[in-house]
């Protein structure tokens, strides 16, 4: 009886280990057939099928309702971000005027018409790298900066790298543009450049404006009074621009129109704006100086990081007898 007792029970033993083994083997295949089934598009008429939810996997909201009560989730974002509203580089459009620390860490870098912008606005926050008769070109030649604490003057490029601005702002080409200057269209375009080129390796971090000439007056175009000896035109200054602009969007920098809201209806600076034709007087400069609030670009932080330019670096002394910028 103990024999038959053990062999029943050693018997039964085996068939839970069976039975055990059995269904270990079939629940996968369970589980592998039901996804299969899940995903399987429902035939017509058919209701939706509905997958299980997991408490490892799903979402608060969807084990508890009351969770979505609570902060609401951030939203997934998409996997590139859309293009900015603003132009990356070219022609800067107006939008709402900042406040002055804008300029704060900006340098001011051109001729005599920069000088005076520096002499005669609220700009007195900026840095102005500036001199009387400089072009493209002379910028790095001309000694005509002063540096404080400094006997011996340096060229404006010189001066410029002293420095580290969150922003620079370029006006020039006026001294080297007009019929009986010699200097041909793609000479112009090629100094520019070259100049363009050795700021933005000085200056890798700065935001560079480059800034269109700005008009002469009617009398000055006609050259009633006969200081016009370049044969400057207006025609002349706004093909110039255009090509600056061009240039600008080639060597991805900005690009600011003063020339167009310093112009009146005929594209002239308006005689009464001028004493001689082509600098402006001193509430006009304000003009100049209203033009940048409304003109920057977006996202640039005020006060990013206070510029370390020396102050009160330029130099505008008049060195001919010619009307120059």
């Amino acid at each position: 009886m103990k024999q038959k007792y053990g062999a029943r029970r050693a018997k039964g033993a085996l068939g839970v280990v069976f039975a055990a083994l059995f269904l270990a083997a079939l629940i996968p295949i369970g589980v592998i057939l039901a996804e299969d089934y899940l995903e399987r598009p429902a035939a017509a008429g058919e209701p939706p099928k509905e997958a299980a939810v997991s408490s490892q996997t799903a979402s608060p909201a969807a084990v508890n309702p009351k969770a979505a009560k609570g902060r609401p989730q951030a939203e997934s974002r998409p996997e590139s971000d859309p293009e900015p509203s603003f132009p990356r580089f070219g022609l800067v459009k107006e939008g709402e005027a900042v406040s002055a620390s804008y300029f704060d860490d900006a340098v001011f870098f051109g001729d005599s018409l920069t000088d005076g912008l520096g002499a005669y606005s609220s700009l007195s926050n900026a840095t102005f790298i500036a001199s009387t008769g400089v072009n493209p070109d002379s910028v790095f030649t001309k000694e005509a900066i002063t540096l404080p604490g400094e006997e011996k003057r340096c060229t404006m490029f010189s001066a410029l790298g002293r420095s580290r601005p969150g922003k620079i702002y370029i006006m020039l080409g006026a001294n080297w543009v007009g019929l009986n200057t010699g200097i041909e269209k793609k000479t112009f375009l090629n100094h520019y450049r070259a100049m363009l080129e050795k700021i933005c390796e000085q200056q890798p971090e700065a935001t560079i404006y480059i800034q269109s000439m700005l008009p002469v007056s009617r009398e000055y175009e006609e050259n009633t009074r006969g200081n016009n000896r370049v044969g400057l035109t207006n025609a002349i200054i706004r093909d110039y621009n255009e090509a600056l602009l061009q240039l600008a969007e080639e060597m991805q920098l900005y690009y600011l129109d003063v020339h167009s809201a310093m112009a009146d209806g005929a594209g002239c600076l308006p005689g009464e704006k001028t004493s001689d034709g082509m600098h402006l007087t001193p509430d006009y400069y304000t003009r100049w100086y209203d033009y940048l609030l409304t003109h920057t670009v977006p996202g640039e932080e005020e006060n990013s990081q206070p510029g370390e330019a020396p102050r009160e670096v330029s130099s505008s002394g008049q060195e001919s007898g010619d009307e120059e910028a």
